[in-house]
């Protein structure tokens, strides 16, 4: 997984890119906390994902509940909304 931050003075833009999976759920979750408490608006974008699985979904999604309005998912990936389709048991991410 690659984890990139474009940060500014009050939002910062997160790239996820790679395997979004259970072996990198925490570098991925220390990468998303960090950014929330840093700054007040965060956008996620997760065009490059491979491969996500529910450790990465479930991540994602806890983002934006605590997020609220203040996070946004930009941008996803094919392997992104399969994952994340209505069939697939886990709530649409964006």
């Amino acid at each position: 997984m690659n984890l990139t931050l474009l940060g500014g003075e009050r939002s910062c833009h997160m790239v996820i890119a790679g395997k979004v999976t259970e072996e990198f759920s925490a570098q991925l979750e220390a990468g998303l906390i960090g950014a929330m408490r840093r700054y007040p608006r965060l956008t996620v974008d997760l065009s490059g994902v491979a491969e996500i699985d529910h450790f990465g979904l479930r991540l994602l999604a806890l983002m934006q509940n605590l997020g609220g309005k203040e996070v946004a998912i930009v941008a996803t990936s094919p392997a992104v909304d399969r994952a994340s389709a209505p069939n697939a048991g886990v709530r649409q991410l964006h």
